[in-house]
């Protein structure tokens, strides 16, 4: 992202028994965001990823329900967008001023396909039919460019 004070984020949810057995009972969701703005060897670190929410089971929600506990998340996500503005410190004397955007979302491919095509939620499963190919190009670390490529 090219926009100065501009923070770009990936989504990360996932589903996993925390029980440690193979039943579908007892599954629980993390909902983190992971900063990419970071080198490369900082991103994983867990004092860098922000837990947003942890979903409890029994099992998996509905695509309606993880909607449903999107909600709140995507608001505050909308409010970072739009910019927020950090107050004067001794070292930055006019403050800061941020922007936040998700760029990618990582899920398990199997989840895309319970999610199916009749229901949006965080994730869009985009096809060569239906869109333009995008690539990014990066030229940096923390900036990418996007080109349109025809089919």
């Amino acid at each position: 992202m090219s926009i100065p004070g501009a923070l770009a984020f990936s989504i990360y949810v996932d589903w996993f028994n925390a029980h440690g057995t193979s039943t579908q009972l007892g599954s629980i969701g993390p909902v983190m965001l992971i900063c990419l703005n970071l080198p490369p060897s900082e991103i994983l670190k867990p004092e860098n990823v922000y837990v947003s929410g942890i979903i409890l089971g029994p099992k998996e929600p509905t695509a309606l329900q993880l909607n449903y506990l999107s909600m709140q998340l995507i608001k505050e996500l909308k409010e970072l967008w739009q910019g927020y503005h950090f107050s004067p410190t001794s070292t930055d004397p006019s403050g800061s001023f941020i922007h936040v955007a998700i760029l990618t979302a990582i899920v398990d491919v199997l989840d895309l396909f319970i999610i199916q095509a009749t229901t949006f939620v965080i994730f869009a499963l985009f096809t060569k039919l239906k869109f333009k190919k995008l690539v990014l190009n990066f030229t940096t670390h923390a900036h990418a460019k996007i080109i349109n490529q025809p089919l």
